[in-house]
């Protein structure tokens, strides 16, 4: 995709030169001179047809759209001139999205000795503000961001695009997209309860099954799904209860040692989760001395 980008003042003024010999000598003379600068841009490459037609169907729709502008003042161009001033200083980027062949490297393009060209990406800063200036000089922020928005729609980059061209439009929207951002970088979304973590909470609150439902959902109503669903709250009980408890209606007994047994597990079971093995990061078998 292959483009061309001038100020609107131009393409007006080139119009203008034409206005005494009626709206379709103005638009040839906008045609020809498009045309021949999109050609000088792009030597050695083709222009065909399908280029000719996207290009004349852009310049229709400008010069339709400086006529609509024109149009209400009747002549009065210093008028004009003054309410369309931000208008008239964006530039405005013919584009063809028919796509042309790419000329092989000449010989004279190879780099030659010296210091080599880097990327302006990695450039250091003082660079890139020396090789910037020739483009900022004696261009407006609107008209350069509108430039940068339109090369960011010929890269397919739509949103990108949208954001400089409502910063340029109004800077004061960069402080609010700023603030989300930031806002953004630093939210942490909530995390879910475990099963232990929910069965604790429910012992210590004393909370029934249905309380415990009736809060879960509420909760997640409100943006934060942080309860497990009550299937794991009772897996995770269950995990809790000693294999050999047997319970009757008016008691409840574990032998000793089952319990010892599974509280042992348990915790065993709890640090390997939350406290690092000092072999992790080993390699092969490890040999233990004791001493």
């Amino acid at each position: 995709m292959k483009s061309y980008a001038i100020s609107r003042r131009n393409l007006v003024q080139a119009m203008k030169e034409k206005a005494s010999e009626g709206r379709q000598a103005q638009k040839n003379s906008l045609r020809d001179m498009v045309i021949n600068n999109f050609s000088s841009l792009n030597r050695n490459l083709e222009i065909t047809d399908q280029v000719l037609r996207d290009l004349s169907t852009q310049i229709s729709y400008f010069a339709n759209e400086y006529f609509k502008r024109w149009d209400p003042f009747h002549g009065r161009e210093d008028d004009f001139l003054r309410k369309h001033k931000s208008w008239l200083d964006t530039i405005h980027v013919f584009e063809s999205k028919n796509p042309l062949p790419t000329p092989p490297p000449s010989p004279a393009s190879k780099p030659g000795p010296g210091r080599p060209v880097v990327d302006f990406n990695e450039a250091a800063p003082r660079t890139k503000r020396l090789k910037s200036e020739a483009v900022r000089k004696g261009q407006t922020v609107s008209s350069l961001s509108h430039a940068t928005a339109m090369q960011l729609r010929v890269q397919g980059k739509t949103a990108a695009a949208q954001l400089v061209q409502k910063i340029g439009e109004d800077p004061s929207v960069a402080d609010h997209i700023l603030q989300v951002y930031n806002q953004y970088q630093a939210y942490t979304p909530p995390q879910k309860m475990s099963g232990e973590e929910a069965v604790a909470l429910i012992v210590h609150l004393d909370l029934s099954k249905g309380q415990y439902i009736t809060l879960r959902e509420k909760v997640a109503q409100h943006g934060a799904d942080i309860f497990p669903c009550y299937n794991t709250v009772l897996s995770a009980k269950k995990a809790c209860t000693p294999p050999s408890l047997i319970v009757t209606e008016t008691s409840a007994e574990v032998p000793l040692q089952s319990l010892v047994d599974h509280n042992t597990r348990r915790l065993v079971g709890l640090l390997e989760r939350s406290v690092p093995s000092p072999f992790d990061n080993l390699e092969g078998p490890v040999e233990l001395e004791m001493q």
